[in-house]
């Protein structure tokens, strides 16, 4: 969401009254360490010798957001606690 539409839009409703859509496929990526065993989602493989943990969040997918900055916004693609992708300008960006 760019800052313009943020603003056209919350002159009409709060962020976190809206529902978000995830534009195309995120594909969620994790070394695993040698002593983690529980895997809740997702698909476990093997990385140049590394067990990578993959979660992928589909086109489409409903979101809803769970908190909001000026900068950044949390938004959740399925229930439970610390479930949550923060989304944000890059300090760096121009």
């Amino acid at each position: 969401m760019t800052s313009g539409t943020r603003t056209r839009v919350e002159t009409k409703s709060p962020v976190d009254k809206l529902q978000f859509y995830v534009d195309r496929d995120i594909v969620l990526k994790r070394t695993l360490t040698s002593g983690e065993t529980k895997i809740v989602s997702g698909i476990v493989k093997i990385e140049q010798g590394k067990q990578v943990n993959i979660i992928l969040i589909k086109k489409n997918t409903a979101g809803i957001c769970t908190k909001y900055t000026n900068n950044t916004l949390d938004i959740s693609f399925e229930e439970g606690p610390d479930k949550v992708l923060t989304f944000g300008v890059a300090q760096n960006a121009t």
